[in-house]
């Protein structure tokens, strides 16, 4: 993702990372580093995107206790333990 216009913060488990007009970031395929963008500024920010949805990646939240799993059928969503979510 980059960050082509504005302020917004990086949230990711390991906590928060304000972000300028111009910076990067990048998550690997595979790994469970939950991450989110929130803007706190009342100026509009523009960013862009380049990835590919890979089969078998799960899908992590930082702030919340849950989690997406690919599974053969679909999708499930489950807690951060495994179990599922109620």
């Amino acid at each position: 993702m980059c960050l082509l216009q504005g302020e917004l913060t990086l949230v990711t488990d390991d906590g928060e990372s304000p972000m300028a007009a111009g910076m990067c970031i990048g998550v690997w395929a595979g790994e469970p580093v939950g991450h989110h963008l929130i803007t706190r500024s009342e100026k509009a920010a523009t960013f862009i995107v380049v990835g590919a949805r890979v089969s078998a990646v799960d899908e992590h939240d930082p702030d919340d206790d849950l989690q997406w799993i690919e599974l053969e059928d679909g999708y499930r969503a489950s807690r951060k333990d495994g179990t599922p979510h109620e």
